[in-house]
């Protein structure tokens, strides 16, 4: 990993007008994304990880929502960046792969035609080299026959195929830092081994900056070299990927990593996280907004003040102080069994 900074984001926040009132999605979201490194934002549905990837693309509406914080991306602060200086960033600096891929091509265009046009836009790519960098790009991306691929329309292909188009999209500029949304979200299960390859093998060619937004830890095992968890809009936890695994702080982190299915446990029922995220209206953000669903611990102990994130150990950040006195009262159980033998 590289020292170069691709994204420095600090107290990032987004806030949606819903009926007659702004509500907070995510604050005080701070990244930083080096040369050559991949983060993974990791989190339930709903925890924040899309709304932070989509407000540093500027694609939020500023007639319905607020951005607020800093992000700076080679050398350009992006947020209260005008669109028609965005327009110059996406897909140059910063190329996004979406969750549905064919919802993110356009239906009515070839597939070369819609390469093309995203190069077209910067200028990168003289005109009459844009036939060849597109077969470049699609072969590249491990698309065989690429010259009769690049004649059909989205709809011609099957997901694994559009999801590797949507990745020629992004990186068609070189950009310094690629966005991967959930980038195997409706694909089977070797197409997705095989995606997220592809994608770690152009951030290594290219040494971009990648942020990989999944809810998969077993992708984010193999795949990021830094965690960030995060929940309510909030990071909760911060740290490289292999502390995190070993040495997960936060109760949601660890309640996460006990919820996804292992070989190696011996018990055949599969642990559940109880309750949900709660909605925008009903989220106290002065108290830790995940331990109304720890039914065991002491809410009115963690209700007191507003959870801040702070270093616990080098590189490794967790939000509050709840982390300290959490536990799984089954292995506090047999702990206990254990003592008494």
């Amino acid at each position: 990993m590289n020292n170069e900074k691709i994204l420095d984001a600090k107290n990032v926040g987004v806030q949606f007008l819903i009926g007659d009132e702004y509500l907070t999605a995510i604050e005080d979201v701070s990244l930083t994304v080096h040369k050559n490194e991949v983060v993974a934002l990791v989190g339930e549905s709903g925890s924040g990880k899309s709304t932070f990837a989509t407000a540093l693309m500027g694609l939020h509406n500023p007639h319905q929502s607020k951005v607020t914080g800093s992000a700076v991306a080679d050398g350009t602060e992006l947020i209260g960046l005008s669109e028609k200086n965005y327009e110059k960033i996406r897909g140059k600096k910063i190329g996004m792969v979406f969750q549905d891929p064919l919802a993110s091509l356009n239906p009515l265009m070839r597939i070369n035609d819609q390469i093309k046009e995203a190069m077209s836009v910067h200028d990168v790519i003289p005109a009459n080299e844009q036939d060849a960098r597109v077969i470049q790009l699609l072969t590249e991306v491990g698309i065989n026959n690429p010259e009769r691929i690049a004649k059909l329309y989205p709809h011609e292909l099957s997901g694994g195929m559009r999801q590797r188009v949507v990745i020629a999209l992004a990186i068609a500029n070189e950009p310094d830092l690629i966005i991967a949304d959930e980038p195997t979200t409706a694909l089977d299960v070797t197409i997705q081994a095989q995606i997220l390859d592809l994608i770690k093998d152009i951030q290594r060619k290219k040494e971009a900056g990648v942020i990989l937004i999944t809810h998969d830890l077993g992708v984010v095992a193999e795949t990021a070299d830094t965690v960030a968890v995060m929940y309510g809009g909030q990071i909760v936890e911060l740290a490289p990927v292999v502390e995190l695994f070993n040495n997960p702080k936060h109760p949601y982190t660890r309640s996460l990593l006990r919820a996804n299915p292992s070989l190696d446990t011996d018990s055949d029922e599969l642990y559940v996280i109880k309750g949900k995220i709660p909605s925008l209206k009903d989220m106290d953000r002065n108290r830790d907004l995940f331990i109304d669903r720890v039914d065991w611990m002491d809410t009115e102990k963690y209700s007191k003040t507003k959870p801040e994130l702070h270093e616990v150990a080098p590189n490794h950040f967790v939000r509050g102080e709840s982390w300290k006195d959490f536990y799984f009262p089954e292995d506090q159980d047999n702990s206990n069994e254990s003592e008494n033998v």
